[in-house]
């Protein structure tokens, strides 16, 4: 069994030196940064339009500190988070 994000929820693994306190990622770095592993559909307007995502899987991201909704399933920690948790996208990055 696996786990697809829904509608504007996105699965995201964090890279390098992060802790973890209470359910939510803390970094040593100012910001953690995230690799992008699902995305869901988008959200939705309240007009029914879907807003498509504009991340994908294998994309990195600098997040806020302390975004997220972690869940246990299958044995593994999964973090959650919405576009709206990220501060940058990173590019030319290898």
């Amino acid at each position: 069994m696996e786990l697809e994000p829904l509608n504007e929820w996105i699965e995201v693994e964090i890279e390098g030196d992060a802790n973890k306190e209470g359910g939510l990622y803390l970094s040593v770095a100012s910001e953690p940064r995230a690799v992008i592993r699902k995305v869901g559909p988008g959200g939705m307007t309240p007009h029914g339009v879907r807003l498509e995502p504009s991340v994908k899987p294998g994309d990195k991201v600098l997040l806020r500190k302390g975004r997220g909704m972690k869940v246990r399933f299958g044995g593994k920690e999964h973090l959650f988070v919405t576009e709206r948790d990220f501060v940058a996208l990173i590019s030319g990055e290898k």
